[in-house]
């Protein structure tokens, strides 16, 4: 969507930027969730906040046809798990990467929560691989000479009601022979919670928390954000029968403030160490996740072959394949709401995120007091980390843009990824660009134009796949090549070479 280069525009990104103070909430909002100012800085468990690590691999879903999602491959999901865990953190060792998320309080009595996310299993539900990949990975851990237990990890979910189906959805002991699972509407008087003080007994009783959840839409809410992910996963921690049950969890008027609050006071910022989206499958912004169709049915899914396709230009899988991570919850948040607004041409722009993510990240949103900041919305300010097909990415070396694109930075790359046939374009170009067309063109080294591209821009770091053909759909030759960039006043280049 086209957006203006506005002196508003202008006026709200200097402020983002600038950063806000948390603001009191009013008597009666504070009575109902119980806070009355809000952290105004990332929790000390975040480690690296605004460090996001994204692995898409289009292998991790087989035998997609145009009206059939395929079979999600546990064991490539389980690979993508660890290849994650080292990008984001940068050691090779799958344990001592996992270890390194912790503080070093961590020990062998350490107690790790790990919640999951499954409604509507193998319809838009978080697969079980991808938490397996989390608990194996932590079982690899070494304190001293000795593994980490298995016995001090659950994996849990409260809210098992209606389509949210363990068992099917293969949260089960042949899965998870190792580690303990939590599935009763097991909730304790915590004394701590966001909401109310009622939560899961497996939070209460661990030390540390992993957040897994896949990227999708719900269709719920009149007035608030339409999406169930990281923050909403939460709404299978908490219960509280003071607020007539957990129906509460789902008022329209204040749908935004609820997500804010579960992430940002309580349990779930004291104790959360790491943020999982595992995306299979899932819906589209504004859809499900209540599916009544069978686990093939695509069309009541979420059809995820544009965001595919502008990963990997051969890709042929219709589901989301990609894993994310961070430290960071609202980074994780914001790429996994990436996914669905690549898939349909929608910014992603930091400014136009659902408002229980602003309010989480130090932007002011009218009717969402106390503004938190608890992490990093804006991706100019990451440290953005990619993988695709098993092949890590270049991420665009960018240099500051010039005054009039405030303190947004410009930055280019290409890599060709190796025995798929494409070759991954990202670049990354100041918020005022939203909506404009980047024009890429690639030239060989004689100069030639070989082929032209376009793509709307929808956000600050923004991604496509050339084929490797020409414009006759001929392949191209192995050597060297050049893309070319051009949107607005900005141009950028990016040389790499296809090798057959």
């Amino acid at each position: 969507m086209k957006k203006n280069n506005s002196a508003g525009r202008r006026d709200f990104l200097k402020a983002a930027a600038a950063g806000t103070a948390a603001i009191a909430m009013s008597p009666g909002v504070g009575k109902v969730f119980g806070a009355s100012a809000g952290p105004t800085q990332p929790s000390p468990l975040n480690k690296w906040p605004g460090r996001v690590a994204v692995n898409f691999n289009k292998a991790a879903i087989t035998g997609s046809t145009s009206s059939k999602y395929g079979t999600v491959d546990a064991t490539v999901v389980r690979k993508m798990i660890d290849q994650t865990i080292t990008l984001l953190t940068g050691i090779d060792d799958i344990g001592e990467a996992w270890k390194s998320i912790f503080p070093s309080t961590l020990s062998l009595t350490s107690k790790i929560a790990v919640k999951i996310n499954c409604y509507n299993p193998y319809k838009a539900g978080q697969h079980w691989s991808v938490a397996r990949g989390v608990t194996d990975g932590l079982m690899k851990m070494k304190i001293g000479e000795t593994l980490f237990p298995g016995s001090n990890i659950t994996v849990y979910e409260t809210n098992t009601k209606g389509g949210n189906s363990i068992t099917t959805g293969g949260y089960t002991k042949n899965n998870f022979p190792d580690v303990n699972l939590a599935f009763e509407k097991d909730w304790v008087d915590g004394g701590d919670g966001a909401l109310g003080k009622t939560y899961a007994r497996s939070l209460k009783e661990a030390d540390f928390l992993i957040n897994t959840f896949n990227a999708r839409g719900h269709q719920m809410p009149t007035k608030g954000s339409k999406f169930t992910m990281g923050f909403k996963s939460h709404y299978g921690t908490y219960y509280n029968p003071s607020f007539s049950g957990p129906n509460y969890l789902h008022d329209d008027d204040k749908w935004d403030m609820t997500f804010r609050e579960i992430v940002c006071i309580g349990p779930v910022y004291k104790k959360l160490v790491l943020s999982v989206c595992g995306g299979m499958f899932g819906t589209d912004e504004g859809y499900g996740p209540g599916l009544s169709s069978s686990e093939t049915d695509i069309q009541n899914i979420g059809d995820f072959t544009k965001y595919a396709q502008l990963i990997d230009s051969t890709s042929t899988t219709r589901g989301q394949t990609t894993v994310i991570m961070s430290t960071d919850p609202v980074s994780a948040e914001m790429q996994s709401i990436k996914i669905l607004r690549m898939n349909k041409n929608i910014s992603f722009a930091f400014e136009d995120m659902p408002k229980y993510l602003k309010a989480s990240a130090g932007i002011d949103v009218s009717g969402l007091t106390p503004t938190y900041n608890i992490g990093i919305i804006d991706e100019d300010k990451m440290d953005f980390r990619k993988m695709v097909n098993d092949v890590v990415i270049k991420t665009p070396v960018v240099s500051p843009a010039s005054a009039d694109h405030t303190t947004a930075k410009v930055g280019m790359s290409t890599h060709p990824i190796t025995g798929h046939g494409s070759v991954s374009i990202n670049f990354n170009l100041p918020v005022n660009h939203v909506g404009s067309k980047a024009v890429i063109e690639i030239f060989d080294a004689r100069g030639s134009l070989v082929r032209k591209l376009s793509h709307e821009v929808g956000g600050i770091n923004n991604q496509l796949s050339w084929n490797q053909k020409d414009s006759r759909g001929v392949p191209a030759a192995k050597g060297m090549y050049i893309a070319r960039l051009s949107c607005g006043g900005t141009r950028l280049s990016s040389q790499f070479s296809i090798v057959r």
